[in-house]
């Protein structure tokens, strides 16, 4: 063996350049269709309702109550939210599909708050300095809370972000989303869940 065939030449690895290519098509995947892709949503329409003792909550399940913090250090029970529809939203401030998702999340709240719509966003474990730059950034009015240790998102058994529980008045899930949602779902699944709207 010459010592050339081990001599290597300028320029880039292609081997490099297709694994980038695979970990950029998997991030745009990611973020079009979030957790979607391995599951998607369910709804009342399609899913049965009976509970289940997966420990993944399901349409038709009671949600796993909490109480976490809002930016001022008010703790916030769901349960205490009971009688209302409830959006329950987990989601990161680094979360891209999360930043397009909020604006609709907000216009949902200011149309439907004369119907009691709550809409709790839990964060994932960053400050309430980031979260409330992140809200006042963006105009958002419904209420954040701050799952400082993830404990909430692990009781969800909630992987990426974003990922969202509509909530009924009378304290059932009727929709389980995971990743990015458009108006024309949120509007659908807030049909299942607000009444007489």
């Amino acid at each position: 063996m010459s010592h050339n065939e081990f001599e290597i030449t300028p320029g880039r690895n292609p081997l490099v350049l297709v694994g980038g290519a695979i970990l950029v098509g998997l991030a745009l995947a990611l973020l079009f269709f979030g957790g979607s892709l391995s599951g998607g949503d369910q709804t009342a329409a399609d899913t049965a309702v009976s509970p289940n003792n997966s420990g993944f909550l399901q349409v038709g399940d009671t949600p796993y109550d909490f109480v976490l913090n809002d930016l001022a250090g008010n703790p916030v029970q769901l349960s205490e939210l009971n009688g209302r529809p409830i959006i329950l939203n987990f989601w990161a401030t680094w979360c891209v599909p999360c930043r397009i998702e909020m604006p609709e999340l907000q216009a949902a709240f200011v149309e439907h708050q004369d119907k009691g719509l709550a809409i709790l966003a839990v964060d994932n474990q960053e400050s309430a300095k980031a979260v409330d730059l992140f809200f006042s950034e963006l105009g958002l009015t419904f209420t954040p809370v701050l799952d400082t240790e993830g404990v909430v998102a692990s009781q969800y058994n909630i992987v990426n972000y974003p990922a969202t529980f509509f909530i009924n008045p009378e304290g059932v899930i009727t929709v389980v989303h995971r990743g990015l949602m458009v108006k024309e779902q949120l509007d659908e699944y807030l049909a299942q869940t607000i009444p007489d709207l």
